[in-house]
């Protein structure tokens, strides 16, 4: 897997914004879908998968395992709303290691 990457925290049009404008200059992109999945099933999205809908040590956990089992180091996190952007800033520097 490269280090060059993103992951887009939310399927929304927000997410989906991002996801074309990242994937047009060929950045491999993952979305991590809420309930909404238009992001996910844009052409652009390399994967996708289910963003857990739980308490913020548990979601920290799985962006690190993630991170860990698919070699995504170094790759940069986009928040689309306010709770997951509390989140990435909340927990940056135990993130900022992956």
């Amino acid at each position: 897997m490269t280090t060059d990457g993103a992951l887009v925290i939310g399927g929304e049009y927000r997410g989906l914004g991002i996801v074309r404008s990242l994937g047009r200059r060929g950045i491999p992109v993952w979305v991590l879908t809420d309930e909404h999945l238009i992001a996910g099933t844009s052409r652009y999205a390399r994967r996708h998968l289910p963003w857990p809908n739980a308490d913020s040590d548990l979601q920290v956990r799985f962006l690190l395992a993630l991170a860990k089992e698919h070699h995504l180091d170094g790759w940069a996190i986009f928040p689309t709303g306010d709770e997951t952007a509390a989140l990435v800033a909340r927990y940056h520097e135990i993130l900022a290691e992956r």
